[in-house]
């Protein structure tokens, strides 16, 4: 017999997720203020998908599914709680502006939002959240490219060729015009995934849409992070002892990235500029962020939104960049010598030892691929706080092998149905 009060819900459902992700990947800017606090759109769409999720779960509470979910927003969340924590630290001991630290905080929580709107997904559609908020991805990022492609047909193609046959080199102003970093880099993510998971569900027109979209904003980078973390998944996937092999990437990403810290501190850029290479005003842009750091255990760091107001400098209009293009060297200036540490350990191996225990070898490698693909994108661009991008990220992190409960809450749910069984033997005894 056919359930058509749950179809209707079925129905409703994906109506009311669409009618809030679609906008939700639309409204790049904008904001609201709430009591002197801005909020973009973005984020109170995303809002809106957690509180469809609420009104669901209280209808058909999946209390299992939601505690699973929790378990993994509190290991996702814990770096940058923990980042706000330590912040706070430093600036009662540098007595820092209201601005800086209202910066620094709702940076993370921004990032939070994220987490618990992936979680929102995931909750609502299990497998099937990556398809429907890679449709919504599309039709919001086909919104902001029609307008465009309507002004001068002839002209958007020709660009669009020149964009792909030059690999990214010749961006006309039309295609920059569409060029949101931010999507290009989630539709990298969501591309990745869909590559690696060959069982996952609308497969084929998620490596299509995805494609595409990434093709629009053309980031070298995100092909390479691509590359990269497919090749990586793959080879470690295929090692009998492959724990070993991924916590010593881990420390070699962690010693390659202190390392670039270092040679950027002593004078990278300046010694590529003297080598005939363009670096674009980076050379003058971290000879001034070289005053700001030490490398050396005693430097404490300058706490969370620290780097929004680092750019009063006064050859600012003279320079090319207006940010720091490498969130490594930001996170270090922010978080002192020790804090980086911390904060690079909770947000790799912490995650992936989290990952592997709960839910076995193919997670654990799936969370190192995207972190490899956005760990390319930490070095030249600015992504760390990207909602899109770490929306993706977060997603694809939920998923794990899809339909499975965790091996941790397997056990839970069998000792809590031994004693269950043994209370009711007792009671009928």
């Amino acid at each position: 017999m056919v359930n058509y009060s749950k179809k209707i819900s079925d129905i409703a459902k994906i109506i009311l997720f669409f009618i809030c992700a679609i906008p939700m990947f639309f409204f790049i800017d904008g904001s609201v203020s709430f009591g002197g606090f801005g909020f973009m759109y973005h984020y109170l769409y995303g809002m809106g998908i957690m509180v469809i999720a609420f009104i669901f779960f209280l209808k058909e509470p999946d209390v299992w599914y939601a505690l699973e979910l929790s378990k993994d927003a509190i290991a996702l969340a814990l770096v940058y709680i923990l980042m706000v924590l330590w912040s706070f630290i430093i600036w009662s001991v540098q007595f820092e502006g209201q601005e800086t630290i209202i910066k620094g905080i709702f940076e993370n929580v921004y990032v939070i939002l994220a987490i618990l709107t992936a979680a929102a997904c995931r909750f609502l559609f299990r497998e099937k959240s990556v398809l429907y908020c890679t449709h919504a991805m599309s039709i919001g990022n086909l919104m902001i490219i029609i307008p465009v492609f309507l002004e001068n047909p002839s002209d958007f193609i020709t660009e669009l060729i020149n964009l792909v046959a030059t690999f990214g080199d010749d961006t006309g102003p039309l295609m920059k015009s569409i060029e949101i970093h931010d999507l290009t880099f989630a539709f990298g993510i969501i591309f990745l995934y869909a590559l690696i998971r060959k069982g996952l569900e609308g497969r084929i027109r998620i490596l299509i849409l995805s494609g595409i979209f990434s093709v629009t904003g053309l980031k070298r980078i995100a092909v390479a992070g691509i590359v990269l973390g497919y090749v990586i998944y793959e080879i470690l996937l295929r090692i009998k002892k492959y724990k070993k092999y991924v916590y010593i990437m881990c420390g070699v990403i962690i010693v390659a990235s202190f390392a670039y810290l270092c040679a950027v501190h002593y004078g990278l850029y300046d010694f590529l500029e003297l080598k005939g290479l363009n670096t674009k005003g980076r050379n003058l842009i971290y000879g001034h962020i070289n005053t700001l750091f030490e490398i050396t255990p005693g430097f404490m760091g300058n706490g969370l939104g620290f780097s929004s107001k680092s750019w009063d400098l006064p050859f600012y209009s003279k320079l090319f960049q207006d940010a720091y293009h490498n969130e490594f060297l930001k996170m270090y200036v922010e978080m002192g010598f020790w804090g980086y540490f911390v904060w690079i350990f909770l947000h790799l191996p912490f995650r992936i030892w989290y990952f592997i225990r709960v839910r076995g070898q193919a997670c654990g490698l799936m969370y190192l691929a995207t972190a490899i693909y956005c760990y390319i994108t930490y070095a030249t661009d600015n992504t760390y706080y990207y909602y899109y991008l770490n929306f993706a990220v977060f997603l694809i992190a939920f998923g794990g092998e899809e339909g499975h409960a965790y091996a941790s809450d397997r056990k839970i749910k069998e000792k809590f149905k031994r004693l269950v069984y043994s209370k009711t033997a007792s009671v009928s005894g």
